[in-house]
C-alpha cells in the first residue's frame, strides 16, 4: 500500500486513524455489526455500559 499510496500511508502514520462504532440497543443478525450494546456490555444499563467501555480501552 505504501507503494501505490505513500501519501496516504503517510497521513495515517503523523496523525493515526480512529475507527467509531455505532451499537444499537438490541442485537440485529441483518446488520454487519450484529450485536447491540446490551450484548456486547452484558448489561442493560447505560451507565454500566459506559463504564465497561471506557475499562475496556485503557
Amino acid at each position: 500500500m505504501k507503494e501505490k499510496h505513500p501519501e496516504f500511508v503517510e497521513k495515517l502514520e503523523k496523525h493515526g486513524l480512529i475507527y467509531t462504532r455505532v451499537l444499537g440497543t438490541g442485537d440485529d443478525p441483518s446488520s454487519p455489526i450484529g450485536r447491540g450494546w446490551h450484548s456486547t456490555f452484558l448489561t442493560k444499563d447505560k451507565n454500566t455500559a459506559e463504564e465497561r467501555y471506557i475499562n475496556a480501552v485503557l
